[in-house]
């Protein structure tokens, strides 16, 4: 079992790369065709979901009793710290991308 396990890893260590791969947009952008429109319009939408795992407050006593049952502030989501979890979009782009008309069509 254990030579089983081990033939696994190896196999999954030499499948899966360590390293972090990532787009750089502005090169991506920059590689259109000849034939393409000047002006493009695109958009990037980063939508989250982030939840607090959070309890409510509970055991005050005297005149902070009337806080029992509610969360701390910290421990909710903005923008309106309403709840503990929410779905909101991070980052929303709405813009165009332009072609240039110089720019060489093949890459190095």
């Amino acid at each position: 079992m254990r030579t089983c396990m081990l033939r696994l890893f190896a196999v999954c260590a030499g499948v899966v790369s360590l390293a972090a791969h990532a787009a750089n947009w502005l090169e991506v952008f920059g590689n259109e065709a000849a034939d393409a429109p000047y002006f493009r319009p695109f958009a990037i939408v980063q939508p989250t979901w982030t939840r607090i795992d959070a309890e409510p407050i509970s055991s005050l006593q005297g005149p902070l009793a009337a806080y029992n049952g509610r969360y701390i502030f910290t421990n909710q989501v903005p923008p309106d710290f309403g709840d503990t979890s929410r779905l909101l979009v991070m980052r929303a782009r709405l813009a165009r991308a332009a072609v240039s008309p110089t720019a060489s069509t093949t890459t190095p």
